[in-house]
C-alpha cells in the first residue's frame, strides 16, 4: 500500500542533518543534529486530536476562538474531520467543541481554578491533574493554559474523537492499557442548546415525557415542532417585560432563580461596586434579561465544592461552603465534615457556625478568616484530617456517622484515641 498518512508544511526547506526525536512527554522534534537544542518543528505546537501534559493552549481574549484540536475525519480517515476543539475567549473562557461553525458542547467559564460545569471536574483536579494558566499575558497579550498531573508518574491525555466526544484517559505505571476517566458530552442535556433558548432539559425523563420543557412564564415558539419532537425553535415569553414603561402594581418585573443551570453563553462580564450585586446591576439595564451568581466574593474551591464570603444579618462575616452537584458528594460525605471538624480542636482550624441540608441545598456556614487562607483551613487541614477518618472507617469497618461506644459514650474518633494511648489499637481493626 501507497500513500502518505503524515506530513507537515511548516518546516523550513533548507534544512541539512536535522533529526527527528520522540522525547519522553511524548513531544515530537525537529532538532539540529550537532545541537539538539535548537528546534525547527515540534508536534507541540502544531498538535491534531490530542492534549498532552505540557503543551500549551494559546488564549487572546482581544481576537476570536482558538480552535487549538481537530480531530480525525472518521474512525480510519486521519484527514482533518469536521469537529474542532479550543478555548473561546469572547467573554468568559470557556472549553467548546465546535461542529464546524455550530458549538456542539461549551463548559462554564473558567473560575481561576477549573472550568466550571464539567461533571467531576472538581473531584479530579489536583486528585489527578491540575491546571496552571500563564500571568502576566506576553507582549502580544496571550495568555498559556497547560495542565499537568498530580502524581508524576501517571500518563494523561485528553483526546477529542472523530463524532465530536471529548474523552479524558489515564495510565498509571503498572497499567498496561488506558483508563477512560470522563468523556463531554456525556448526556444528552450536556449538548449545546439542546432544547432551545428559554427552556429546561432533564436527563431523568425522555422526550416524551418532559425531557424538554419551558421555564415558568415562557412558552414554545412553534408548538407543533414542540409537540413532535423538535425543541430547536426553544420557547418565548408569554408576557414582555415592563422595563422601562410605567409600571402597574401587578406588573412589576422580577427574577426566578433556576438551580443547576449553565450560566448564559455569550454573557457579558462586569465589575461592581462594594455595595452593588448583580441583581443591581441587571435591573437598571433593560437589555439584560437573566444574571449568575457571581465570582466576586469567591474564596477558593475544593472537592466538596466552592466557598464565597457572605455575612450575616447581624453583620457577622462568613464563609459558605456549598456542595456542588458535580462534586459526586452528598448527604453523607456533609455530615462526616461536619463530625470532623466538630471534634477538630486546634487553633488554626475555623469554627463551623451552622449548615444547611434544605431541599437540594447543602451548606457549611465557617467563621470567616480575614488575615489567613481561607481555603488552606478549609481544604488542607479539614482535608488532611478526613483522610485519617476514612483511614479509621477502613480499618475498623464502622462508619464515623453510625458508631458510638456505649461503655464510654464515645464516638469513633474519641475511641480509636483512647485504644492508641492504651496500647490496643490493635483491637480496632475489623476481624
Amino acid at each position: 500500500m501507497t500513500g502518505t498518512w503524515w506530513s507537515s508544511t511548516n518546516v523550513h526547506h533548507k534544512l541539512n542533518k536535522t533529526v527527528a526525536l520522540l522525547l519522553e512527554t511524548g513531544d515530537l522534534v525537529l532538532s539540529s543534529d550537532s545541537n539538539r537544542s535548537t528546534l525547527y518543528w515540534e508536534s507541540f505546537n502544531n498538535p491534531t486530536d490530542t492534549f498532552l501534559p505540557g503543551m500549551r493552549v494559546r488564549v487572546n481574549p482581544s481576537r476570536v476562538e482558538n480552535r487549538a484540536f481537530i480531530p480525525w475525519k472518521s474512525e480510519n480517515d486521519p484527514s482533518p474531520g469536521r469537529y474542532s476543539l479550543g478555548i473561546d475567549p469572547i467573554g468568559a473562557l470557556e472549553i467548546v467543541i465546535w461542529e464546524g461553525d455550530t458549538r456542539k458542547w461549551r463548559s462554564e467559564p473558567w473560575d481561576s481554578v477549573i472550568f466550571t460545569g464539567i461533571p467531576d471536574m472538581f473531584r479530579f483536579t489536583n486528585h489527578l491533574y491540575h491546571i496552571n494558566i500563564s500571568s502576566p499575558p506576553d507582549p502580544d497579550g496571550n495568555v498559556y493554559f497547560t495542565y499537568a498531573p498530580t502524581n508524576s508518574s501517571d500518563l494523561l491525555r485528553f483526546q477529542i474523537r472523530f463524532d465530536g466526544v471529548l474523552e479524558q484517559f489515564r495510565r498509571t505505571t503498572n497499567a498496561k492499557n488506558w483508563t477512560l476517566v470522563t468523556s463531554n458530552p456525556s448526556m444528552e442535556c450536556e449538548n449545546y442548546n439542546r432544547c432551545g433558548n428559554y427552556s429546561l432539559c432533564d436527563d431523568s425523563k425522555d422526550f416524551s415525557s418532559g425531557k424538554c420543557s419551558c421555564i415558568d412564564g415562557f412558552k414554545p415558539v412553534y408548538w407543533n415542532q414542540w409537540n413532535n419532537g423538535d425543541f430547536s425553535g426553544g420557547c418565548k415569553r408569554m408576557v414582555p417585560l415592563s422595563c422601562g414603561q410605567s409600571l402597574v402594581a401587578d406588573r412589576e418585573d422580577g427574577f426566578k432563580v433556576l438551580r443547576g443551570m449553565k450560566e448564559p453563553d455569550f454573557g457579558s462580564i462586569v465589575s461592581l461596586n462594594n455595595s452593588e450585586t448583580c441583581k443591581d446591576v441587571c435591573v437598571r439595564d433593560c437589555s439584560c434579561t437573566a444574571f449568575a451568581l457571581t465570582l466576586k466574593n469567591k474564596l477558593g474551591q475544593g472537592g466538596f465544592g466552592p466557598v464565597y464570603k457572605g455575612k450575616l444579618q447581624e453583620s457577622q462575616e462568613i464563609a459558605v461552603k456549598r456542595l456542588s452537584c458535580a462534586s459526586g458528594q452528598g448527604l453523607e460525605e456533609l455530615v462526616d465534615e461536619v463530625v470532623v471538624i466538630s471534634k477538630l480542636q486546634h487553633r488554626n482550624s475555623v469554627r463551623l457556625l451552622g449548615c444547611c441540608i434544605e431541599r437540594e441545598e447543602m451548606m457549611l456556614v465557617y467563621e470567616f478568616m480575614p488575615k489567613k487562607s481561607l481555603d488552606g483551613y478549609l481544604f488542607e487541614k479539614s482535608d488532611v484530617f478526613s483522610l485519617g477518618v476514612i483511614l479509621l472507617e477502613i480499618v475498623s469497618g464502622r462508619k464515623i456517622s453510625s458508631f458510638y461506644n456505649d461503655d464510654k459514650n464515645l464516638n469513633l474518633l474519641d475511641y480509636a484515641w483512647k485504644l492508641w494511648n492504651d496500647r490496643q489499637a490493635i483491637t480496632l481493626a475489623d476481624p
